[in-house]
């Protein structure tokens, strides 16, 4: 990536308002946000660019979306994952890793902790 090519984020969340949160924080750390609601309308989103940075959350209404993280480290080997999760549990927390995140958090955020991630990431 060349020094005058601005970072971008995508975030896979269909919740609307976790989406918006997101989206802000991470434009104010001045990267380009991408967004998307399904797995199936994120596969369009992410054909043509490369995140730095990418949040996914666990249940999506088109599937899980911690099945869906395989194919994304895959296309996206050196993009930060985050797996985010309403549902925090032992068994969510470890098929998050072994799918391929980087980090996972858990619904609603603490912003100290969302904050060290991103900062983490870039």
């Amino acid at each position: 990536m060349g020094k005058d090519q601005q970072k971008t984020a995508f975030i896979l969340e269909d919740d609307q308002d976790i989406s918006s949160l997101l989206s802000i924080i991470l434009k104010e750390k001045g990267l380009k946000v991408y967004n998307s609601e399904t797995i199936s309308s994120a596969r369009e989103v992410l054909e043509g660019i490369y995140p730095t940075i990418i949040f996914i959350d666990h249940r999506l209404p088109d599937g899980f979306g911690f099945e869906f993280l395989p194919e994304l480290r895959r296309m996206f080997p050196l993009s930060y994952i985050i797996a985010i999760t309403a549902n925090d549990t032992l068994e969510n927390k470890e098929l998050s890793y072994l799918s391929g995140a980087d980090k996972y958090i858990e619904k609603p955020f603490q912003f100290n902790k969302l904050n060290n991630l991103i900062r983490t990431a870039l």
